[in-house]
């Protein structure tokens, strides 16, 4: 049987994926839109760099993601334990502390880019208001690199893993996160 002139069923497979990605895609922020109220994160993340000595050098960036919806396990989140200076017992844990944090990102659309692009450790704060209008900045860290689903070789939906990170943030972190709530108010 000759099988010149016909394309094997792997690639018309990956043209029917590379045609249905981006609707998929249009359906997952569809869905992930409807999975809780969008709301707007900050994205902290460390770069390393060496220079011409060849020492590492260590700088944070930061980025604000949109639309994102960030599903806490229980509804609830610990507000004050994540600020304290020390941990009043530090082998202690809730049941939301086992429960995985979820963070869904969109793909706005036909982008065949990941535009967000979050990694594993990278710091993410969601800033909630309290009854006074006071901001409440509740700091997480992302504990995987991130979960994708693909329609063949095409990502077509992503979720990431975080927890809330307990303890004091370093002063460099610490100045990201003022400057970032004085934006909001």
């Amino acid at each position: 049987m000759s099988t010149s002139g016909t394309l094997g069923i792997g690639a018309v497979w990956d043209s029917v994926s590379t045609a249905l990605a981006p609707v998929i895609r249009n359906i997952t922020d569809i869905r992930t839109s409807l999975l809780g109220t969008p709301c707007q994160l900050l994205r902290i993340h460390l770069a390393t760099e060496k220079d011409i000595d060849g020492q590492q050098e260590e700088t944070y960036t930061s980025a604000t993601i949109s639309d994102a919806i960030l599903k806490y396990p229980t509804g609830e989140v610990q507000l004050f334990d994540n600020s304290s200076d020390e941990v009043s017992d530090p082998t202690a844990f809730t049941l939301s502390e086992i429960m995985p944090i979820v963070l869904y990102t969109h793909f706005s659309g036909n982008n065949t880019v990941d535009i967000v692009n979050i990694e594993k450790n990278d710091i993410i704060v969601d800033v909630k208001f309290n009854e006074r209008n006071t901001p409440m900045p509740i700091i997480l860290k992302v504990n995987y690199p991130g979960y994708g689903q693909f329609l063949g070789q095409r990502l077509v939906s992503k979720r990431y893993e975080l927890s809330v990170l307990r303890g004091p943030l370093i002063d460099s972190i610490q100045i990201i996160v003022n400057q970032y709530i004085q934006s909001l108010s």
